[in-house]
């Protein structure tokens, strides 16, 4: 009916349009309807690769805490005068959120590699950025690793995930998505968008 959305999915940046979109789709039809399903981006990711189990993610302190054991075990200079944990929290912070974006903006280990060619010879790079460069691959891929063993996500992962997913997904329970008042993009996420375009969703 005319006032069916429901298989209809909205696709926001952040969680406050979908309500304003209700409160719009309520006012300027004035009787009682099926919205649309509204998603988040992060959740709409979420559903590309598990669409009907909701994923465990891991807490931002235990991911600090992961990555502090893999520094320990794996590049232990980088805990130079940040011995203890409490210490190094702001790094892992730093190193989280950097490992997040290669993986927002689909950066492969390939690409990682040539970065650390240039910093093995000092090409630009301050002495601190420079040595944690040369092992950024090896500290990548074992916090996968670990997280694979745990059975926990990060969100960098969920996007890369879904964008290598996204073609497998078959979106059965929507005729049509719509991304909403994007601005910018990241590659994971023009990867996804890219592929349901030409897939007619």
């Amino acid at each position: 009916s005319s006032c069916d959305f429901s298989r209809i999915a909205c696709v926001f940046g952040g969680r406050r349009p979908g309500l304003f979109l209700r409160q719009e789709l309520a006012r300027r039809l004035k009787k009682s309807f099926y919205p649309p399903a509204v998603f988040t981006i992060d959740e709409f990711m979420e559903y590309i690769i598990s669409p009907k189990k909701p994923l465990k993610k891991i807490e931002e302190l235990e991911s600090a805490y992961l990555m502090y054991e893999i520094v320990k075990n794996k590049a232990p200079y980088i805990l130079k005068n940040r011995e203890s944990f409490s210490q190094f929290v702001p790094w892992a912070q730093e190193i989280n959120s950097f490992i997040e974006q290669l993986d927002l903006e689909d950066i492969s280990d390939g690409k990682l590699l040539n970065i650390e060619k240039s910093a093995s010879i000092g090409y630009d790079v301050p002495e601190s950025i420079n040595k944690l460069l040369t092992h950024i691959v090896n500290i990548r891929s074992n916090y996968r690793r670990i997280l694979s063993e745990k059975n926990l996500s990060s969100r960098g992962g969920i996007y890369l995930d879904a964008s290598r997913k996204v073609n497998e997904c078959k979106f059965d329970d929507f005729d049509a998505v719509i991304f909403c008042n994007f601005f910018y993009l990241h590659k994971t996420e023009l990867n996804v968008f890219r592929k349901m375009h030409n897939n007619k969703k």
